[in-house]
């Protein structure tokens, strides 16, 4: 239950705190994350001690956990050789990082990959797509100076919403695709519906927040996924009602309006038309 209650984090504001949309989110992740970590450790104790005192070593086969395993080990080895260790290891309270924040993260994602089954990634996930329409309705609030909102972070122009940062906020719809593509394949009815939804209003909230990196990312992924759609045989077609559509026709279609329309975009970057455009006005 914890491990589900860690997707509320981006919802979480402390107005009463030094850095209210950072100092709540931190203080709740580091607490799951040790409550977690004390738990698994006793329940990994005990059932060691049924079995004998036999420890398996079966879960250092996942290649996944192996790389981010390595990876927090680079980080520590970083973090004592730094300049300031201290600081390497707690990181600035206005970010909540260091070395004790990616072991909080660790944490949690190391009992994810030892507690969770599939069903679980997907409640998960269904989760992180309820808190990602809230985020993105609130943002959208923002957007339109909407009055009597409360904890507005960043500006109209770039809504940080519950993040409080348009940058991180951006980052964090990133993943809300992962989600969107997760609950997609699997859910049924207005689930699947609804993720797909959310996931077109990530990629319209990317734009809005006119995050450059994050915009040029997702174009980059949307255009992978296109040209692995266009050139893959055997894809099921895509069908509305009665109405189907072949899935390399649809997607040959969409790679060539998106390569014009990115061509005819280059060729008049010059233009004042595109300073009123999201995201093409921080490219132009």
């Amino acid at each position: 239950m914890l491990l589900f209650a860690s997707a509320l984090t981006p919802l979480l504001v402390t107005p009463f705190a030094p850095f209210p949309f950072a100092s709540g989110k931190m203080v709740f992740v580091r607490s799951v994350a040790g409550i977690v970590a004390a738990l698994a450790a006793v329940s990994g104790v005990l059932e060691i001690r049924r079995r004998g005192w036999r420890v398996s070593l079966g879960w250092l086969r996942n290649p996944l956990l192996l790389a981010v395993a390595i990876f927090v080990l680079s980080a520590a080895i970083s973090s004592a050789l730094a300049p300031s260790p201290y600081r390497a290891f707690f990181g600035e309270v206005e970010r909540a990082e260091g070395l004790y924040g990616i072991l909080a993260f660790f944490a949690l994602f190391v009992a994810a990959a030892l507690l969770f089954r599939e069903e679980h990634w997907r409640t998960y996930a269904k989760l992180g797509l309820l808190v990602g329409a809230i985020a993105m309705a609130y943002a959208l609030l923002q957007y339109v100076r909407f009055p009597f909102i409360p904890f507005a972070a960043g500006t109209a122009r770039q809504p940080g919403s519950l993040i409080g940062n348009p940058a991180f906020f951006a980052g964090f719809l990133t993943l809300l695709f992962a989600y969107a593509a997760l609950v997609y394949r699997d859910a049924k009815g207005s689930w699947k519906y609804g993720s797909l939804g959310v996931g077109l209003a990530g990629v319209s909230t990317v734009g809005l927040l006119r995050i450059r990196g994050a915009a040029l990312g997702v174009a980059a992924g949307i255009l992978v996924l296109l040209i692995g759609a266009a050139i893959r045989r055997g894809s099921p077609p895509l069908r509305w009602g009665r109405f189907a559509l072949s899935s390399r026709a649809a997607a040959v279609a969409i790679l060539a309006i998106v390569l014009s329309l990115g061509t005819l975009v280059w060729l008049t970057r010059g233009s004042s038309l595109w300073e009123s455009v999201p995201v093409l006005d921080r490219l132009a």
